[in-house]
């Protein structure tokens, strides 16, 4: 754990080229009021990381030994709503941290689709605390469309054409980093319509952010030499926009899962399969709500303590679904309103924002 997004930003730097197997994962309840996001590494992995950290100058605020969360949370789950048969062996399973199979996390996405969606998001909200507490992370959203129909940072000026970059698009950017770290929140999302279109070559991008946020790159596409460009410059978060949420069968979506749970990701636990800022979402019937909300809670479930995001349609409407990571799209509303918004929606359920964005809410006396 680390004291400042810098020094955990040094830290990924530094493994990355070690070769050492790390996760960024939501820091664990206990750690501190100002710690919110954790590195995960093998055990034995300890003493070289350490020595190299040492050597590079990266402080590092503490280590802690992961222990997986208690039976309670899911029994009480299990207590309360007395699934029976293999949907609550299932269950005991993901109490017990076990490893789910392909089949059991089918089953869960069809139970979370149909009579039993509220158990399954009861777990999935329950497991998520264990892990956890009751405070989320935050990952700030910034379309940047060419030519969308809708008002971005790429064509929202009357004086710009469709596909255009508008005029002080650098300085509205570099604003709006600003206050993005200004409120302590530590991750940008930017949104394009294809790799390779951003408005200015990816390293002047990547100094305009500054180096106290963690970048996510969200791309339509990204041939080889675009994602090779992205990384250099310091972007190593990387999305592929994708609906496999809505095309793919329960099966299908287990596969995915299980994809994702072997291959461990590093900061979006939902990977491509959850879409964050798509304009449309707010058009979803109440059957693509029920896919998107059980695809949610079964990662939780599947993967335990990584970070899941919520789209605004969801957490607007204080659906969960074991989500942490919420989503708050920033493009075109101003981000003491999307805040406000985002604490009276979290405390319904009972949770509530990161310390540090509450602090510097209150010192702008910006209280919901």
């Amino acid at each position: 754990m680390f004291s400042s997004t810098h020094h955990m930003l040094a830290c990924e730097d530094v493994l990355r080229r070690s070769g050492i197997d790390f996760r960024l994962v939501p820091a664990p309840p206990g750690s501190g009021e100002l710690c919110t996001t954790a590195i995960r590494i093998p055990a034995d992995a300890e003493g070289d990381l350490l020595r190299l950290l040492g050597e590079k100058k990266v402080l590092v605020k503490g280590v802690m030994d992961f222990r997986p969360p208690a039976m309670r949370g899911i029994q009480a789950v299990i207590e309360t709503s007395r699934p029976t048969g293999d949907f609550k062996d299932i269950l005991h399973k993901v109490g017990e941290s076990s490893l789910l199979e392909l089949s059991e996390m089918r089953t869960l996405i069809e139970r979370g689709e149909g009579g039993d969606r509220e158990t399954v998001l009861r777990a999935a909200d329950a497991l998520a605390l264990s892990y956890l507490g009751n405070r989320v992370s935050l990952i700030a959203g910034v379309r940047l469309l060419k030519g969308c129909g809708r008002r971005c940072l790429h064509c929202s000026d009357a004086e710009s054409g469709p596909g255009e970059v508008s005029p002080g698009l650098r300085e509205r950017l570099s604003e709006l980093f600003g206050e993005i770290e200004g409120m302590g929140i530590a991750y940008v999302l930017l949104d394009l319509p294809e790799a390779g279109k951003l408005p200015f070559p990816e390293k002047e991008l990547r100094e305009l952010m500054g180096g106290k946020v963690i970048p996510v790159l969200g791309v339509g596409s990204a041939p080889p030499e675009a994602l090779r460009a992205y990384l250099s410059a310091g972007f190593g978060h990387i999305l592929l926009h994708d609906d496999s949420v809505f095309r793919l069968n329960a099966a299908e979506l287990a596969e995915e899962i299980g994809f994702l749970r072997d291959n461990r990701p590093s900061l979006i636990g939902t990977g491509n399969l959850i879409p964050l800022l798509r304009p449309d979402l707010g058009d979803m019937d109440y059957h693509e709500l029920e896919r998107l909300q059980a695809v949610l809670a079964v990662c939780r479930l599947a993967l335990g303590d990584v970070f899941l995001p919520v789209p605004p349609v969801l957490w607007r409407e204080g659906r969960m679904a074991g989500g942490n990571l919420l989503v708050l799209d920033v493009t075109d509303h101003a981000l003491p309103k999307v805040l406000t918004q985002a604490a009276l929606a979290l405390r319904k359920s009972g949770r509530g924002l990161p310390f540090p964005v509450e602090a510097a809410m209150r010192n702008r006396a910006i209280i919901p």
